[in-house]
This record gives structure tokens, C-alpha cells and sequence, in this order.
């Protein structure tokens, strides 16, 4: 993973709660997918914390503010 000088890389985690805004646990998986492929990021569930209710998600800087945006566009 390319690094910057300070050894920041353009990746970075997050946490997703769908249920707050009407994602179920059957479609949690789908719906991350159509956001990576809208944005043209990267983004994947990368621990089910606790199904329905957090998943941990790792991406691209961008691909995660464009989940956090879709998301809070559907609260």
C-alpha cells in the first residue's frame, strides 16, 4: 500500500449502521457494493459485528465519504 511521506495511506476504516436507515442484514452486503461501484471506490464489510446493526468497513478515503453521504441521504 503506497504510504505518504508522513506514512499515511489512502485507506482508512469505518463503522456502518444500517438500521438506521433502513438497510437490513439480507441487503447490507448489496447495498456497500452499489455505493464502491457509484463512486468507483473502494469499499468492503470487513467484520460483522453485529448483524443488522454494525458492520466494520475498510476502503478508500473517498469510497467511505461516499457511503457516510449515501447513508445520511437516507436517513
Amino acid at each position: 500500500i503506497e504510504r505518504d511521506a508522513q506514512g499515511r495511506s489512502n485507506y482508512r476504516m469505518g463503522a456502518l449502521r444500517p438500521n438506521q436507515f433502513g438497510v437490513d442484514d439480507a441487503h447490507v452486503k448489496e447495498y456497500v457494493e452499489s455505493v464502491a461501484k457509484a463512486s468507483g471506490e473502494f469499499l468492503e464489510i470487513v467484520n460483522y459485528n453485529l448483524a443488522g446493526q454494525q458492520y466494520a468497513i475498510a476502503g478508500t478515503i473517498a469510497g467511505l465519504k461516499a457511503l457516510k453521504a449515501d447513508s445520511a441521504r437516507r436517513v
